[in-house]
This record gives structure tokens, C-alpha cells and sequence, in this order.
């Protein structure tokens, strides 16, 4: 291992030199880089990673200590909540840019989470504390790090209500209730159902002990997933169910639709699409930001743009005046792929053509929100801003000036035409089902990497 660290340093020498926060953070990519490449050993993939975490709070970035501390877990049996853990606790995560400080902030209290998972509420609670202290000039972080402060205490608080129910089963594991209560605290409250349906399944009295001893008897039956999730959905929406468990048992019955999803057929597989799209309404909306994002648009027929449409869940749309006022950010989901980026905007630049947006980083995206129609499609979403202009092919998201711009939403499709045509960071894609969002609150650690930048 110090072999390594000594050849580290001779190959980044020149890298090393630079200090300054903005050379070390493009150090710790450079590293991170550098590990994924298959010819270093373990002890070399080990010193890339640990010098990358140490460029990375050099730099100020906790983003990229949690970054490198994902590839050391996965390669290695590395415990990457502790990496985490120690990063964080151990740089400053109070930048002297406003943004880098928000970052921070997010991405610490994403770790507070996991930590609360863990059930390590000694270590969360000194986390908050830096946090609190990092993110006290800006009102929204001083909210969002209230919050999970109080989530952290509501937490704490059931955990110390368990114990007694944990010391039953040392003495008696059978007992019913004992069982039920610790297998409720695992799968509603902290959501491990791996973890809590043993206990659940032992609680057999109950609903839930009966549903979870159902999954657990069919959990290598695939064919059988699709039936238990519409059990556990029709047990959430049961009359009196709390709304926190209610939410829970939803995000975990969806986890069940997607494991058995292509084993139904007809209605049945169309339910369960249904409840998958739910499903990720309501864990969009599970984040620590207590900020939802409004829809704009959500269908693959891009004329319903800034119209007044509610036609079922894949062809609505609202009319922009109904836009907040004070938006900041814009996010565009391909919803059957699942897949998300988003741009800093302003409510004014929402239904307009070619609204320049400017990420932290200074690269340049382009808006296209007038929905113009050309070329035999209409042109609305995100592209990069690089001009393609003379290009004999692909999907641009621009159609107007001789401009051809590539990215991601509805486009045509150059020297073809005619038609509709659908884009995925410059690729073309069948038709989809685009959703088009908008949100006035800071973003979260896991939306801050859709980000482009």
C-alpha cells in the first residue's frame, strides 16, 4: 500500500502541485478516473480512491468524497457510511461560494438519512449539528436541516418505543405481538422489508404478518410477485391506514410490480403500470427537501404543451399562466425509461425559444419551450448549446435559423421529417411519454446529480 501511494504521487505530480480548491476537485475526478481503469491492482485501486477522498475535501467537495467512497464499497469490503461519515466530519463544508456550501449541506444530509437507516442517531445528530452550522446564512437549507432534524428526533424516539419489544423476542422469539411490532418498526419506519418481513411473517395474526408470510413463502416465484403486490396496495388503502405507512407499504408493493413485471399480461400488467407510475409520484415526493415539483406536462404528444389537458395520467398539461412565479429549476423525465436531468430556469424562460440556462459550471443548455412546430415535428426540451449546424443527421431539438441542436425531448429528425421524432441526450429513442416539471426549492443531493452541468 505505501508502495503505491509513492508511485501515486510521481504520476500526479504535476497535479499535486495546484492546491487551489477548483485544481483539486478536477484532481479527485482525475483519480476517480483513473481507478475504474483495469490494470491497477487492489492495492492501487485502494491509493487512487483514498487520495481521491483527500483531493475531494481539499476541494470542499463532500460529493465527491461520497463518490469515491461508493467505488471503495463497491470493489472492496469497504463500510462507506463510515468513509462518509468521516469525511464529512472531518473537511469544512462551509465554501465560500454559496452554491458549493449548498451542495455540501444536501449531500451531508443525504448521509444523515443513511445514518438514520443505520440507526446511528449519536453520529446523525452531531452531522446535523455541521450541517446546521454550514447552512445558516441561506433560509432554505436552515429549513431543509430543521426538518431532518426533526425526522431524526421522530426516529430516535420510535427506536427507544421498540426496545422493549426487541428484549420480548431475546426471552420469547415466537411472541406475536412482540414480533409485529419490531417487523412494523423495520418495514414502515425505516423501511428495511428484507429486514423486518421475517419478524412481520412471525406476527401471523395480524394483515401484515399474513401478507408477509404470503411474500415470503413465493419470494422465488417471480410469476407470484404481481399478486402479492396487489395484496399489499389494497392493504394500504385500507380505511384508517396512517399516511407515512400507507406510503410505505405503496413504495414497497412497487418494488414487487417491477420484479414481476412481463410475467401479467392485459389488464392485470396495465394495473401494475398504473401503480409503478404512483409509486414514483409518491417516492418523488419522499425527499428531504419538502419541496414537490409542479407538472407542467406529462404525455408524448408534445401539442398538448401549455394547454389546459387532464385526458388520464399520460395526457395532461396545464396552461403556463398557471406557472409559479417563482420557479428555479426544470426537470424533463422520460417516464418509462425513468430517467431525469434538469436545468436552472426562470418562470419567464419557461415558454419561450432558445432560453439560454447557465449551470454553475458556465457550459451552456438550451430551453425550447415555444413548441414550435417545423420539419413536420414540434421542438420542445433541453439541448446542449453547442450548434450542429451542417450535421446530415439525428434529432434536433431546435428547428428553426438553420440551428440544429441536439439533446433531450421532441425534435425532428434532420433530412428525414415528416414526423415526430423523440431524443435522449442526442440520441434518437421510440416514442415516449415525456413529463415536464418545474420547482422553486433547492434541489436535493439525488436531484442535484441530474443536474446538468
Amino acid at each position: 500500500m505505501a508502495h503505491s501511494r509513492q508511485l501515486l504521487k510521481a504520476a500526479f505530480a504535476e497535479q499535486l502541485k495546484d492546491r487551489s480548491p477548483t485544481a483539486r476537485r478536477a484532481l479527485a475526478d482525475a483519480l476517480m478516473d483513473e481507478s475504474d481503469k483495469p490494470s491497477y491492482g487492489p492495492a492501487d485501486r485502494v491509493a487512487l480512491l483514498t487520495a481521491a477522498i483527500e483531493a475531494a475535501k481539499e476541494g470542499g467537495s463532500l460529493g465527491q468524497c461520497f463518490q469515491a467512497a461508493e467505488k471503495l464499497s463497491q470493489a472492496f469490503l469497504v463500510d462507506s457510511l463510515r468513509v462518509k461519515l468521516n469525511a464529512a466530519t472531518g473537511m469544512s463544508l462551509l465554501e465560500p461560494a454559496a452554491p458549493d456550501t449548498s451542495e455540501n449541506v444536501l449531500a451531508g444530509l443525504d448521509l444523515v438519512a443513511s445514518l438514520e437507516g443505520a440507526e446511528d442517531f449519536t453520529d446523525a445528530f452531531r452531522l446535523l449539528g455541521s450541517l446546521r452550522a454550514a447552512g445558516s446564512r441561506d433560509p432554505d437549507l436552515r429549513r431543509l436541516v430543521a426538518a431532518r432534524t426533526q425526522s431524526l428526533e421522530s426516529a430516535r424516539s420510535a427506536s427507544e418505543r421498540i426496545r422493549p419489544s426487541l428484549e420480548k423476542l431475546k426471552s420469547s422469539p415466537s411472541d406475536t405481538a412482540a414480533n409485529l411490532a419490531v417487523g412494523s418498526y423495520y418495514c414502515l419506519r425505516l423501511r428495511q422489508w428484507d429486514k423486518g418481513l421475517p419478524f412481520l411473517a412471525k406476527g401471523s395474526a395480524s394483515k401484515m404478518g399474513e401478507l408477509a408470510a404470503a411474500e415470503l413463502s413465493t419470494a422465488a416465484e417471480a410469476g407470484k410477485a404481481v399478486e402479492i403486490a396487489d395484496r399489499w396496495w389494497e392493504y394500504s388503502e385500507a380505511k384508517g391506514m396512517p399516511a407515512g405507512d400507507a406510503k410505505a407499504i405503496k413504495l414497497h408493493a412497487a418494488s414487487l410490480y417491477e420484479r414481476g413485471r412481463g410475467t401479467v399480461t392485459g389488464l392485470g400488467a396495465k394495473m401494475a403500470e398504473a401503480r409503478l407510475k404512483q409509486a414514483a409520484q409518491i417516492g418523488s415526493e419522499d425527499d428531504e427537501s419538502g419541496e414537490m415539483w409542479t407538472v407542467l406536462f406529462r404525455s408524448s404528444d408534445p401539442s398538448l404543451w401549455n394547454t389546459n389537458t387532464d385526458d388520464g395520467p399520460d395526457r395532461f398539461a396545464v396552461d403556463l399562466g398557471h406557472c409559479p412565479s417563482d420557479v428555479r429549476f426544470l426537470k424533463l423525465t422520460a417516464v418509462e425509461q425513468n430517467k431525469s436531468v434538469i436545468i436552472p430556469i426562470t418562470s419567464s424562460q419557461i415558454g419561450r425559444q432558445n432560453q439560454l440556462c447557465k449551470p454553475k459550471s458556465g457550459e451552456t443548455f438550451v430551453w425550447q419551450g415555444s413548441n414550435e412546430k417545423s420539419w413536420g415535428g414540434r421542438h420542445l426540451g433541453i439541448s446542449k448549446g453547442d450548434d450542429k449546424a451542417g450535421t446530415q443527421s439525428g434529432i434536433s431539438i431546435t428547428g428553426t435559423g438553420g440551428s440544429l441542436y441536439f439533446g433531450w425531448g421532441f425534435g425532428h429528425k434532420i433530412n428525414v421529417n415528416g414526423k415526430q421524432y423523440y431524443s435522449w441526450n442526442g440520441e434518437e429513442i421510440d416514442p415516449t411519454v415525456f413529463e415536464i416539471s418545474v420547482k422553486a426549492g433547492p434541489l436535493t443531493f439525488a436531484e442535484g446529480k441530474m443536474l446538468l452541468k
